[in-house]
């Protein structure tokens, strides 16, 4: 599902310290 993707997505987008546009 996009939620779960997206939750791993977070957490590597923070790391880079980039806003995943999934967010939105």
């Amino acid at each position: 599902r996009v939620g779960e993707v997206t939750k791993k997505q977070s957490e590597l987008y923070k790391a880079m310290g980039v806003t995943p546009p999934n967010t939105l």
